[in-house]
């Protein structure tokens, strides 16, 4: 009984560091994934940018997606360069922070429609997919190395049979299929945060720094969550405003 009052007394310490020790990396993988998500947060703004730039002059569409795929394999490429040289760093930089443009570019129409619909929305997607990005990279980080890995194959697996999904429903124009593809998709894009955010630490101790092309992976990953969580905002709104309309509708029947 004393032991016990004694616990409850005594309550142990709260050590923020324990938390946030991120299972015992190295110093200079801690220092790198500072760096990937400083990256990610200026890939970030500078899709924001892309997606403005589009609503203002409307130039985001094919052409911009296909720059897209360009400029992320381009990126790619030039990981055979010595990226610790600062004329090979500023390139792949600019490099980067142009695929995110174009990246926003590209999704721009999807942020336009969605401001019809209610100015708020793209607002709320954004807050939406910073936490969930956030919770899933997080609990990756803090989570035993090396735990998640092994899911990537389910993903894989999973991605391939929503890839197939998706060219089937261009003929048969199901919305249930097209539920599937969004919710799963959500679903599945949470998972490959967590499998790269564990992967880019792996890589890190195995003395890969590359943290552009590690900001890039995630930027993917958190953009494929956005435009889910945008679409499934715009699609309840969209819902909700046709109820508001029968409703109407209904109220001036019954005056007359």
């Amino acid at each position: 009984m004393e032991n016990l009052f004694q616990r409850f007394s005594n309550p142990p310490s709260f050590n923020i560091q324990k938390i946030l020790k991120f299972n015992d990396v190295k110093p200079s993988t801690q220092r790198h994934l500072k760096n990937v998500y400083t990256t990610l947060f200026a890939g970030v703004v500078a899709a924001a940018f892309g997606a403005y730039i589009h609503l203002m002059f409307h130039v985001g569409g094919l052409l911009t997606c296909i720059a897209t795929a360009f400029t992320l394999g381009y990126l790619g490429t030039t990981r055979n360069e010595n990226i610790y040289d600062n004329a090979v760093f500023q390139k792949r930089l600019g490099i980067f922070l142009g695929f995110c443009a174009l990246k926003g570019m590209s999704i721009g129409s999807l942020v336009e429609s969605s401001l019809y619909l209610d100015p708020a929305i793209p607002l709320i997607a954004f807050i939406g997919t910073v936490i969930v990005f956030g919770c899933f990279s997080f609990s990756a980080l803090v989570a035993k190395r090396r735990s998640y890995l092994y899911i990537s194959g389910f993903l894989s697996s999973a991605m391939s049979l929503m890839f197939w999904m998706s060219l089937a429903n261009i003929w048969f124009q199901s919305s249930a299929m097209y539920n599937v593809q969004i919710y799963v998709g959500l679903v599945l894009f949470s998972g490959y945060v967590i499998v790269d955010t564990q992967m880019i630490v792996e890589k890190a101790e195995n003395g890969e720094k590359d943290y552009l092309w590690h900001a890039a992976e995630l930027f993917t990953d958190f953009v494929a969550i956005f435009i889910r969580i945008l679409i499934i905002l715009m699609r309840n709104a969209r819902r909700n405003g046709g109820r508001r309309r029968d409703e109407d509708d209904r109220r001036r029947r019954n005056r007359w």
